[in-house]
């Protein structure tokens, strides 16, 4: 294990006010959720701006191209608490500030229901959401340095998947009743989203004002930044190949992932009502619910990086997409989405995990910095990519023989290959901290009878895992 330099300024797992920090912790993520659901573009968001604000592919691509090279500020963030040597403060600005602009989102869906122009909101939309990014950019890696010295490392993953089953049953229901409600009033949709987009900044500044409540072990004492300082993850060169294949699959996933909301809902894709968008996302949210504390735990005995591996092989429910239609949805999306409320927390939950875990303690806000500028910047390319893809491919489709194929089944079958070159490629990475951590030893214990039992039980009469 890597040694702190300043041993006495971590906390313990006995430290007395350890537990009313994590409550503190777990009350904002579940206020977090309400922003996150809304304000990422996700599918309500992409949904907004191309279904009903009639944005085009490419638009699409570049706001969540945006929103993802906003990550790139992480770099700024690093430097920040360098020279402020504060992170609690620094986080409480720009992720308020972050929050406030769902309220400019909501802002822009009222302005359309009055008559206001779509071409234009469609503009206020994306600024809003990018210049949300941009300060959930500049507060992030001090969150997550601030997190990995206030939360003990042998039950930060564990916490970090009671923390997710708590947020993604809220993520569940406040989902499904947004998607309930843009369809049951499309008459009335831009009123709608104001009134949801509203909720969102305020649950949002809810969070920010709740979190601040929590102590940093490093309040005042922050190690003051130097050139050294900042370059030192560059210098290590197993969390250098990690980045990598991080940014591999990020790059990949977001080739298909801003794309798929909108074909369910294209009349001439799936064809589905809204509807569908929050029965399917029921159902993955809540596998997610029933496996991620068991996905923590995993993490926890095992090990981060096998988890990560096995996790992100999620991808394999697009296939489902490759055949999809108006006849066949109501089985197609139900299947695609438990197959990704199974395996999908594994990857996105242990990603930051294992981020943690392979970073310095002396030097986690560097570490933060340069993964989530990393993370940020490759994921912005994909949608870019995907978008001028996905509009090339209309125009012109490709043809194999006699048969056309659709620009979203190319552009899946191209994601899939990619992704899945990448975690073979993470499989062959050791863990420093842990040589035990393969995939061999998650396989055999996920197949253990006790194992199938536990999380059977779990499933089918919705038992709480048990208490470490």
């Amino acid at each position: 294990m890597r040694e702190r330099t300043h041993p006495e300024l971590a906390w313990g797992v006995d430290h007395p006010e350890l537990k009313q920090a994590l409550r503190f912790c777990l009350t904002a993520g579940a206020f977090n959720i309400f922003w996150f659901v809304l304000a990422t573009p996700q599918q309500i968001l992409t949904v907004l701006v191309k279904t009903h604000l009639g944005g085009s592919a490419f638009l699409l691509g570049i706001l969540v191209g945006g929103v993802n090279l906003a990550g790139a500020l992480n770099l700024a963030s690093v430097i920040l608490v360098g020279v402020f040597r504060e992170r609690r403060m620094l986080w409480f600005w720009t992720t308020l500030f972050a929050r406030l602009c769902a309220f400019a989102v909501a802002g822009a869906a009222f302005w359309v229901a009055a008559g206001g122009p779509k071409n234009q909101a469609v503009l206020i939309v994306i600024i809003a959401s990018v210049a949300s990014s941009i300060g959930n950019a500049l507060g992030a890696s001090a969150w997550w340095a601030w997190m990995g010295d206030l939360i003990p490392e042998n039950i930060r993953a564990g916490f970090f998947g009671k923390r997710s089953a708590l947020v993604q049953t809220i993520n569940m229901v406040f989902f499904f009743l947004a998607t309930l409600m843009i369809d049951r009033f499309l008459p009335v949709v831009f009123v709608v989203y104001g009134c949801l987009y509203l909720i969102a900044g305020l649950g949002g500044t809810l969070e920010v004002l709740t979190q601040i409540r929590a102590p940093d072990p490093l309040q005042g004492k922050v190690p003051k930044l130097d050139l050294s300082t900042f370059l030192v993850p560059l210098k290590d060169k197993t969390f250098r190949r990690y980045c990598l294949t991080v940014g591999s699959f990020l790059l990949s996933f977001n080739l298909v992932a801003p794309f798929l909301a909108p074909f369910i809902v294209d009349p001439h894709g799936a064809g589905a009502s809204p509807l569908w968008l929050g029965i399917g996302f029921v159902i993955s949210q809540g596998t997610w619910v029933l496996v991620v504390p068991h996905w923590g735990r995993l993490m926890d005995s095992i090990g981060r990086r096998a988890v990560v591996v096995v996790g992100g092989f999620f991808v394999v429910a697009w296939v489902a997409y490759l055949f999809m239609n108006s006849t066949n949805y109501w089985y197609l999306i139900p299947l695609a989405s438990f197959i990704v409320g199974l395996l999908a927390p594994a990857y996105w939950e242990g990603i930051t995990q294992f981020m943690v875990t392979l970073s310095h303690p002396d030097h986690r806000t560097a570490y933060a910095g340069w993964f989530w500028t990393w993370f940020g910047l490759t994921a912005a390319v994909g949608p870019v990519i995907g978008g001028a893809a996905y509009d090339l491919l209309e125009a012109t489709p490709m043809v194999i023989g006699q048969v056309s194929f659709q620009p979203l089944q190319v552009l899946i079958v191209a994601a899939i290959l990619l992704t899945s070159t990448a975690q073979l490629t993470l499989a062959r990475m050791r863990s420093p901290q842990r040589p035990t951590d393969s995939v061999r030893s998650l396989l055999s214990t996920l197949l253990s009878a006790e194992t199938l039992q536990t999380i059977t039980g779990n499933v089918l009469f919705w038992r709480r895992p048990p208490r470490e």
